[in-house]
């Protein structure tokens, strides 16, 4: 396992909370954890009421207020790296920072996650690891491999899929970074070879490069070291040479781009492909490794451009349904995230984890070279066997995803103008600073409405309160938007809620905030919104600079 240079602390227990002495510091809190209160109608019904009426003229309010009422009385009956430019050096240090977080969370020995002193469930944490999402009819599903059988990493190079392990199965050892290097150095390499196949207990990581999908291990199959940084590096420039200069034609992971019905339709054509299982096993290997590499041969420079590429790429260098390491060829990386298991707290930790203890120098990278090369086994690429029907599928897939981001437009707003330390100064929230406009609790309302909405029973008459226009119109918000921030990374985004509105995500610096803005050309102008949000940052420091001068000319 990795060797850091720091121990974990014990925290004391928080006062009225108990734990469970038999469990895992994990999940310790989680039975004595208070469930999340349903508040009555009545309450709910009246803070309704609050947020519609100054957004109604009288007639419609009155409306709204007869059609509450009348429902409440009948329901009451029931960060960039610049030391690490190389693709396979970054990677690999990526990696290898990984692997002790990967430890704690599976063995249950991570600190819980608390606010103000109050423990979190932390459950969700299982699906950061070893977990897939599947696309089934009439509803998608989850999986949870046992991580000491499943460990490899998936990575993908020119739309070609590689299993590498991170931890050798016999002894437990985890490679150095030197190690891991070479282990993706020969995934880059080898694209156009059949190496052996990896069993799956060598703990993988998939990788993709030029839409090819490789395994590498990042663990020694005999004696269970963890390689080093070095070892590491090599694996994954092994891989970019593998994977050569041009991309698969027919890239698999193209396929989870799809819609979900689509995705389960192709699934099942594309295991059908081959009655000996070959499909299914790769697409297994993948599923269930460690985590998903992507390798993408593209050297973003500016904002916007690394933004579209975390985001979402070209489409074909990717597997949505796994959490994704994507590194470009100029050593740039991000991460993206598969969020139907999960919030991004937990995604947030694990990459504050890996940026935190590389650039602090808390975990042993192992020698800066690789004593023998030989010795590691090659990356072995994922070789898919496509028939017509599925070639279609992939071809369908990769157009409508090209159709659908050519809709898209995505802008960044970085304005250093404010930040962590003059919110400070000022003394405003910082989350109001960003959304002084509008009662954020709307949000939380619509969407316990709407989950009850669909509780009716086949038959039952649709309560009056969903036939009214207010509701209707309450129902849909032009900005969606989030907050997360960590001095380790630039920024972050996703896209709109609805075709007419906007994503804007933001984070907050030491001296910026940074906006990413993400709209359907067609419905909306993000270039516009970028313009007036630096306006009215503008604005906003003025008017506080202008006020502290008051204060201070009173005193």
């Amino acid at each position: 396992m990795s060797s850091l240079s720091f121990t974990a602390t014990t925290t004391t227990r928080p006062p009225g909370y108990m734990a469970d002495a038999n469990t895992s510091p994990l999940l310790r809190y989680r039975a004595f954890l208070p469930t999340l209160s349903a508040p009555t109608l009545q309450s709910t019904a009246a803070k309704y009421l609050v947020i519609f009426k100054p957004l109604l003229t009288p007639d419609p309010f009155t409306k709204t207020q007869k059609a509450v009422e009348r429902d409440v009385t009948e329901t009451t009956r029931r960060e960039d790296d610049v030391f690490r430019r190389d693709p396979a050096k970054r990677v690999a240090s990526l990696v290898k920072a990984l692997l002790p977080f990967r430890e704690l969370v599976e063995s249950g020995q991570l600190e819980p996650e608390k606010v103000k002193g109050v423990p979190l469930c932390m459950a969700s944490y299982k699906w950061l690891f070893h977990s897939s999402w599947y696309r089934v009819k009439p509803s998608d599903t989850a999986r949870k491999f046992d991580h000491e059988e499943n460990n490899p990493i998936a990575v993908i190079r020119e739309n070609k899929f590689f299993i590498v392990s991170p931890v050798d199965a016999t002894s437990g050892r985890e490679p150095s970074v030197a190690e891991l290097e070479l282990q993706f150095n020969r995934i880059i390499a080898a694209a156009g070879e059949t190496p052996d196949v990896y069993p799956v207990e060598n703990n993988p990581i998939a990788v993709i490069r030029e839409n090819k999908f490789f395994i590498v291990s990042p663990v020694d199959a005999t004696s269970g070291r963890e390689p080093s940084v070095a070892e590491l590096e090599l694996q994954f420039n092994r891989i970019i040479a593998a994977a050569g200069e041009t991309p698969d034609v027919y890239p698999v992971g193209a396929l989870t781009i799809n819609n979900r019905d689509l995705w389960s339709e192709a699934r099942k054509d594309l295991v059908d492909a081959t009655p000996d299982g070959r499909n299914e096993e790769c697409l297994r290997m993948i599923e269930s490794a460690m985590i998903v590499v992507a390798l993408d041969d593209t050297k973003p420079i500016t904002r916007e451009d690394v933004s579209w590429g975390m985001w979402v790429g070209d489409g074909r260098n990717r597997f949505y349904d796994k959490h994704q390491l994507i590194v470009y060829d100029n050593g740039r990386s991000g991460f993206l995230g598969e969020h139907s298991c999960m919030d991004g707290t937990p995604t947030l930790r694990m990459n504050e984890f890996i940026l935190a203890t590389l650039a602090n120098g808390k975990i042993d990278l192992g020698p800066s070279t690789v004593s023998n090369p030989s010795s590691l086994p090659e990356p072995q690429q994922l070789t898919f066997q496509l028939n017509d029907t599925v070639k279609n599928h992939i071809t369908s897939a990769a157009a409508r995803f090209d159709a659908l981001v050519a809709q898209h437009d995505l802008n960044v707003l970085h304005y250093e103008g404010y930040g962590k330390y003059p919110m400070k100064h000022y003394r405003p929230f910082r989350d109001i600073f960003n959304t002084l406009h509008g009662p954020p609790m709307a949000r939380a309302s619509i969407v316990i409405s709407s989950v009850f909405k669909k509780m009716l029973k086949e038959g039952e008459d649709l309560p009056e309160i969903y036939k009214d226009p207010a509701f209707a119109k309450s129902s849909r918000w032009e900005l969606s938007t989030s907050q997360l921030s960590s001095k380790y990374f630039e920024g972050w985004g996703y896209g709109e809620v609805f075709e007419d509105g906007f994503g804007l995500s933001y984070a907050i610096g030491d001296d910026y905030v940074r906006w990413t803005i993400t709209n359907l050309k067609e419905k909306q102008k993000g270039a516009e919104l970028r313009h007036y949000l630096a306006e009215a940052a503008m604005e906003v420091r003025k008017m506080l600079e202008a006020a502290e001068k008051v204060e201070k000319g009173k005193l």
